[in-house]
């Protein structure tokens, strides 16, 4: 019979997290002396009543596992297995130090009849079903791990691979709607794809907007002959110019001006929905500008309008002639000042035109086997920090 003892377990994860790991602490420092009974009876006699009080502890914290771990294997549809954990007291005799140990009985319940036990679950139960077990325990101990702590973290490193997808679900099901376990942020890590996209559609469905997904991967950096762990964002699709950054900082240029060349047909495409990256240019002038060009024919009929009345002013007395006149003056001014204005300072030509530059000069030979053209460092510079700005022109329009 192979006896199922978890208390090492127990005592890697659990024990620092809760009340009596002090004192466990304290009895291992204790045994280490080799304390005899009549040599070193102060320390004996210590070690044995703090011995004694942890088992008890123990004993009691391992009991009240035993229902939450009963409702975790119910939630996953046995309701016919019941397991008892129980404890083994730690012994020190003729110094000989013997660990506790917390002992997991199975059986199988059927009603109007006894408990059948079962001495070899190994060989009983599937391995689906000894996961699930696995789990209901580890679960319980978790509420009793975390129970205090101001940090309810409880991460699954690809614990449910040798469940079928039916009790995958089961345990998504019982993350998801398990009173305690509601409350703690939860970390999913899987190999399996399949469950991957799995559990997406049902925490999509189920707690939409809750959840992060992440792919990770690992680069190899073949100087220096590390791995180097690579992490994204599941979906994520890195824009050209952040892409192009990428390329600049390796310094593959003509991959930088290639990429900062899809991000000008990109934004042309979005803004003009049109295919002719020469057209675009031309048109997207016209679009940027279109406001801009009725004010301004708005301010020319203005101007128009006064100056006819200007041809007016020898019909008018002479009391309101020179004030009449001023105030058409003044109008006039104000009209020519805007026009100015509009095509000093608001029409975006020299943004335009300095694309249309760098396209010729830079980014379309470098998108092409031109190997005539140098490239230089300052002239990508200048390039990324024109492009990000034409972009944020095209995103007010």
């Amino acid at each position: 019979r192979d006896e199922i003892d978890l208390f090492k377990l127990f005592e890697y994860e659990i024990l620092h997290l809760i009340s009596i790991n002090e004192l466990w602490q304290e009895i291992v420092r204790l045994e280490e002396d080799k304390p005899r009974i009549k040599a070193n009876k102060i320390n004996y006699d210590e070690l044995q009543d703090k011995l004694n009080t942890f088992n008890t502890k123990l004993e009691e914290i391992i009991l009240n596992i035993n229902e939450p771990t009963n409702n975790y294997l119910r939630a996953f549809k046995y309701i016919d297995i019941k397991v008892i954990l129980s404890v083994e007291y730690g012994k020190y005799e003729k110094q000989i130090f013997t660990k506790p140990k917390i002992k997991v009985a199975l059986s199988i319940t059927k009603e109007g009849e006894d408990d059948i036990p079962i001495p070899r679950p190994q060989s009983y139960f599937n391995e689906a079903k000894l996961t699930a077990i696995a789990l209901s325990v580890r679960l319980a101990i978790t509420e009793i791990k975390l129970k205090d702590s101001p940090l309810k973290l409880l991460v699954l490193d690809d614990l449910l691979i040798s469940l079928d997808m039916s009790n995958r679900d089961k345990v998504l099901d019982i993350l998801l709607n398990d009173d305690v376990l509601k409350e703690y942020q939860k970390i999913i890590l899987t190999h399996d794809r399949a469950f991957f996209e799995m559990a997406k559609q049902k925490f999509d469905y189920m707690e939409k907007d809750k959840w992060k997904y992440f792919e990770m991967y690992v680069d190899i950096d073949n100087e220096k002959n590390i791995e180097i762990p690579y992490i994204k964002e599941y979906g994520q699709k890195y824009g050209n110019i952040e892409i192009a950054k990428n390329h600049f900082k390796n310094k593959d240029y003509p991959a930088t001006a290639n990429y900062l060349r899809k991000e000008v047909e990109k934004l042309f495409d979005k803004f003009l929905q049109i295919d002719n990256l020469d057209e675009k240019i031309k048109l997207s002038k016209l679009k940027e500008n279109e406001q801009l060009i009725w004010d301004i024919q708005k301010d020319l009929k203005k101007i128009i309008s006064v100056l006819e009345q200007f041809g007016n002013c020898e019909q008018m007395p002479e009391a309101i002639q020179a004030q009449k006149c001023k105030e058409f003056s003044e109008q006039v001014i104000r009209s020519i000042e805007s026009i100015r204005k509009y095509i000093n300072d608001d029409f975006h030509f020299e943004e335009f035109e300095d694309v249309k530059m760098i396209l010729k000069s830079i980014l379309h030979p470098q998108s092409h086997n031109d190997l005539t053209r140098p490239l230089y460092k300052k002239e990508l510079e200048d390039a990324i920090a024109l492009v990000e700005a034409f972009e944020g022109i095209l995103h007010e329009a």
